[in-house]
């Protein structure tokens, strides 16, 4: 199996997970923001599936989730034991709990962001001049 291949089917799985951050996050007291950003991530890894992706989307997701984790993280750090917080995914009621899985999320989607950039810009640098995108 060829590494692009590889690398289409963890895009096509990293674009059912990020969908299911989604969708589970309607019961969220603040639910849009996260669905945009988690959306905005399964947008690019669908994009990157098909071979339509550019560079700036998934620049602009991670730049996004770097500013929240940036604003998230003196909120959690040294105030949550972290194992402790992602033992469960249950809803239980610590409020510091609930936000270091919301950073722990951010933290995928900016990592995730930073590959498909990555990816999108090598693949553009090796691939045949000729040959359709």
């Amino acid at each position: 199996m060829s590494p692009r291949w590889i690398w289409r089917g963890v895009n096509g799985l990293a674009t059912c997970a990020f969908l299911f951050f989604a969708v589970v996050q309607w019961n969220d007291p603040d639910p849009v923001r996260w669905i945009a950003i988690y959306l905005g991530a399964a947008l690019c890894c669908a994009l990157e599936l098909i071979g339509r992706l550019r560079w700036p989307l998934p620049a602009l997701t991670g730049v996004v989730a770097l500013i929240w984790i940036g604003i998230w993280a003196p909120r959690v750090v040294g105030q949550v034991h972290w194992g402790h917080a992602f033992a469960s995914a249950g809803m239980s009621g610590n409020e510091k709990e609930e936000e270091a899985r919301e950073t722990g999320g951010l933290a995928i989607t900016a990592a995730w962001s930073a590959a498909l950039v990555v990816g999108t810009v090598t693949r553009k640098r090796y691939q045949h001049p000729f040959q359709p995108p």
